[in-house]
């Protein structure tokens, strides 16, 4: 039978929170919105998920993906980013507010170009 997850402490949390925190790639943002929640929320299984599967990119064996599966998905993901990037930068100007582009997305679209 399964163990069950012992549920944690208010202050079991909050530890877990600010050690997660003092790692060196963290990144602490205050969400203000229930959209920004369920983006961060998204966010977080995708960077797991795709830093799994970059590297099992084409490697081989049953864990392993092969590059005509991962290309087309890595291409997607580009473009999700890219588009995100877009709509994040449309509701900015609407609203007046100065959206900064990440270098990352400047060079992606210098790359596409």
């Amino acid at each position: 039978m399964a163990e069950e997850r012992k549920k944690l402490t208010r202050e079991e949390v909050l530890e877990k929170k600010i050690n997660l925190a003092q790692q060196r790639d963290s990144r602490v943002i205050q969400i203000s919105s229930p959209g920004g929640n369920t983006i961060t929320n998204i966010l977080r299984q995708f960077d797991k998920a795709y830093s799994t599967f970059k590297v099992r990119l084409g490697e081989p064996g049953e864990r392993g993906i092969p590059y005509e599966i991962g290309t087309p998905l890595m291409k997607e993901a580009t473009e999700v980013i890219l588009r995100f990037s877009k709509l994040t930068e449309e509701i900015s100007e609407t609203i007046r507010f100065k959206y900064y582009v990440p270098d990352e997305i400047k060079e992606l679209v210098e790359i596409k170009s």
